[in-house]
């Protein structure tokens, strides 16, 4: 029996050593040198003398001291070895007999007597044990931190990432994500890794920012580690560093040279939880000390990281800024589609129902619970996944349309559509885009398509959609216009409306709502579901008695075929004093998130310019205003997303690389000019990199800007047409200069947009491929096939 032989070993190792044990444990008490018992086990007569007694008196005491030492010794071994060695053997034995034992438990069971085993053996014979090392999985080993990943695998897999260039770099970066993915869900980190990568830290719903901008930032570097502010500025300001977060990693080389390259004794390190956690405490910190207690945060997460890379990421984290390793969301998003999919023809199924989930439901935590309880298919499984996850309170990513130059454009658009189920066009109203929820309970919410919480600037829409709108839950959309005696107003006058502690009482600006959509009926989610249908159900929801004249309507529509037909409703539309014409096919779902072509929109400029659909660029720098604008910022320069950058938009989403597109300073009045520089003059900064951007810049354009702007606004532009300008940088893939719009003019400010709604340089490229020659496209457009640089997901 394992357990007889377990306690015959013990009993013989314990006599075997433990005479030695005692004698040298007397011998010390005595402060003499180890006592050697031969046969007759005389005691040196030294230790007599010492103890001043009687020869045989200290002979009797001292062996019946060794007598008692050597029961004990005996029973201690046999507490320590045999009894384990019996209670494990006979617990093995159970669960191998159950079936439920790992492979390498039942393989040592069954060698017989535990102790045969290599650590247990080495144990009881009392040499060295020879452990083998942690489990590997992934990244490096899981360490005992709490049971969360160490950060230092997270940063060291974002340096990974950022390093990949080359052709294969897209295919490389999906499985370095992929790997680091995995290693977080084995530590149980998964959800945390994906909010700290793509900047998702809470639901758009729950409002939470960090707002730690770069002044605190500096502050609490300085206060991590004195003179490091300034070491920071001369890094960005003479180009040793592209960003903060570099810069701070470059010190931060010097700082674990100096000290430490490994925690303390006793103190855990650094873990991704931690992290998380500390950014949950930053971003709620709030009341009187906000400043301080926030540096104090920041300073105290700089000092428990250990390595460059790990201040590096730590801080552009901290910042909300982008990571900067040319990967976006998207390229998360699919990474973890390839964690979970089963077959390689599973991935891009799984991403676009990633991609989809994540668009009405932003909840990262529930995502990853979703997936790990259900797997993929319950994320594709209509009900139980991507077709129906959308909740009444939480908002939904917007669909957006397809610009087209004209008539004849949105005529081939519509017959390559094959549905045959016919196109509607509905006027364009000059406003700002809302989403509606009405909950059960009668409670309303609304929304902007940034997905920002707009309940308290529109009181009255909230008391008009709670009292008309004929269900008991419904999610619509619609479009909100300033009126004025019965007419519409422009957009700019909306803009005059107070935002915050708006009643009823106080609105100057009267609006109205005009309902184009309805994306959830009484409980039951139709976006899945044809326009046409869904036009059906946004009209029992808000039959003709329940409108209110000039302040709760349908969108006024109209069945389109032909460009005749095209052409009259246009016309119709223009003269109305609207922007243009959405044309939608009345056979198309509703797709969060996606710029879909079956969605067009086409506007009047085309009437007035031959580049007909504004671009909506980003405010990033400025130069200082000279003569009759002096005093003023003079110019503007504006850049849109590059290439690839463009994602699906998130409140609190980090920004992506920017490529410039044009200077403006004209088509606005002075007015607008001090309205800017009152909002935004506290955002200015030295450097692109203390602004928290990523803006790819010629050189000859950066030497003019006086100041970058952090977190600039979202301008529509309109100019006489595109063209090729070795100054900017908008389509380019690497050298040649890139697309400039000529002539522009800034036509107003978009405060319903932020960067992830802008025209990307792609679409930017698409515009500009439409009005030249193809052999000028093949040749000189920048982006043309055969660049080999890396483009972000």
């Amino acid at each position: 029996m394992p357990s007889m032989g377990a306690s015959t070993l013990a009993w013989g190792a314990a006599v075997a050593f433990h005479a030695g044990i005692s004698l040298s444990c007397i011998g010390r008490l005595l402060r003499l040198a180890p006592l050697r018992l031969p046969r007759g086990a005389a005691v040196p007569a030294g230790a007599l003398a010492l103890l001043g007694r009687p020869r045989r008196a200290c002979q009797r005491r001292l062996l019946a001291a060794l007598a008692l030492a050597s029961a004990l010794a005996s029973a201690l071994a046999v507490a320590l070895v045999a009894l384990p060695s019996a209670m494990l053997g006979h617990s093995l034995r159970a669960c191998a007999q159950a079936g439920r034992c790992r492979p390498q438990a039942r393989c040592v069971a069954g060698r017989g007597p535990l102790l045969q085993s290599g650590s247990l053996r080495s144990l009881a014979l009392g040499a060295p044990a020879r452990l083998r090392p942690p489990a590997q999985h992934g990244l490096t080993r899981r360490q005992a931190s709490g049971g969360s990943m160490p950060f230092a695998d997270l940063a060291s897999a974002l340096a990974r990432v950022d390093q990949r260039t080359g052709p294969d770099s897209r295919d490389q970066v999906t499985e370095d994500l992929a790997r680091l993915l995995e290693a977080s869900r084995a530590a149980g980190d998964l959800a945390r890794v994906l909010k700290l990568c793509t900047g998702r830290l809470k639901p758009p719903e729950a409002g939470f920012k960090l707002r730690v901008g770069d002044k605190l930032l500096l502050d609490a570097i300085e206060a991590w580690r004195p003179g490091a502010k300034k070491e920071v500025m001369e890094k960005l300001a003479g180009g040793g560093a592209d960003d903060v977060g570099s810069a701070v990693g470059r010190i931060g080389r010097v700082e674990a040279a100096d000290s430490r390259s490994a925690p303390d004794a006793g103190e855990q390190p650094l873990t991704v939880r931690a992290v998380f956690d500390e950014l949950m405490e930053i971003g709620g910190i709030a009341g009187a000390g906000t400043q301080k207690r926030k540096v104090a945060a920041v300073a105290g997460l700089l000092g428990r990281a250990e390595r460059p890379e790990q201040w590096t990421y730590a801080v552009r984290m901290v910042l909300g800024s982008s990571l900067r390793i040319g990967a976006g969301e998207a390229a998360f998003f699919k990474a973890l589609a390839r964690v979970y999919a089963a077959q390689p023809e599973d991935v891009a199924p799984l991403e676009e129902g990633i991609r989809k989930w994540i668009s009405q439901k932003p909840n990262l935590d529930e995502l990853v619970e979703l997936l790990e309880s259900g797997g993929p298919a319950a994320l594709l499984a209509g009900s139980g996944g991507g077709g129906s996850v959308l909740q009444v309170g939480v908002p939904v990513t917007a669909m957006s349309a397809l610009p087209v130059q004209g008539f004849e454009e949105a005529l081939q658009r519509m017959k390559a559509d094959r549905a045959g189920d016919g196109w509607v066009a509905e006027w364009k109203y000059d406003g700002e885009r809302l989403q509606i929820h009405k909950s059960s309970d009668g409670g309303v919410q609304i929304f902007s398509r940034r997905s920002n919480d707009m309940t308290e600037k529109y009181p009255d829409v909230l008391k008009l959609v709670g009292e008309q709108l004929a269900a008991e839950s419904a999610v619509v959309e619609g479009e909100v216009v300033a009126v004025e005696d019965g007419l519409d107003q422009p957009f700019q006058t909306l803009l005059k409306r107070a935002r915050k502690a708006v009643t009823i009482e106080n609105i100057e600006v009267q609006v109205c709502v005009y309902l184009f959509d309805c994306l959830y009926l009484n409980g039951v989610s139709v976006i899945d579901q044809s326009l046409a249908e869904r036009r059906r159900k946004l009209a029992e929801c808000l039959p003709p008695e329940r409108c209110v004249g000039r302040r709760l309507e349908l969108v006024r529509h109209e069945r389109v075929e032909g460009e005749e037909g095209l052409e009259h409703v246009f016309l119709e539309a223009v003269a109305a004093g609207t922007e243009g014409l959405m044309i939608k096919a009345l056979s198309a779902p509703y797709e969060p998130s996606k710029r879909s072509s079956r969605w067009l929109k086409l506007k009047k400029d085309y009437l007035e310019s031959s580049l007909c659909d504004g671009i909506d660029a980003v405010v990033v720098g400025v130069t200082t205003g000279i003569g009759r604008r002096s005093g003023l910022y003079g110019s503007f320069l504006l850049a849109v997303p590059a290439a690839g950058q463009a994602g699906p938009p998130g409140a609190g989403a980090p920004w992506p690389r920017l490529q410039t597109i044009c200077w403006v300073g004209t088509g606005v009045s002075d007015a607008f000019l001090r309205d800017f520089q009152e909002e935004y003059s506290a955002s200015m900064r030295p450097s692109q990199e203390a602004a928290g951007l990523d803006v790819e810049v010629d050189p000859s354009t950066a030497g003019k800007v006086d100041s970058w702007v952090e977190g600039g606004p979202v301008w529509e532009l309109r100019g006489a047409d595109l063209s090729l300008s070795p100054a900017h940088t908008c389509g380019s893939s690497g050298g040649g200069g890139g697309i400039a719009l000529r002539f522009p003019r800034i036509m107003r400010s978009r405060p319903d947009k932020d960067v992830w709604a802008a025209t990307t340089a792609k679409e930017v490229q698409g515009l500009f491929e439409k009005q030249v020659r193809p052999k000028q496209v093949s040749q000189g457009a920048p982006g043309a096939k055969g660049s080999r640089a890396k483009e972000a997901s």
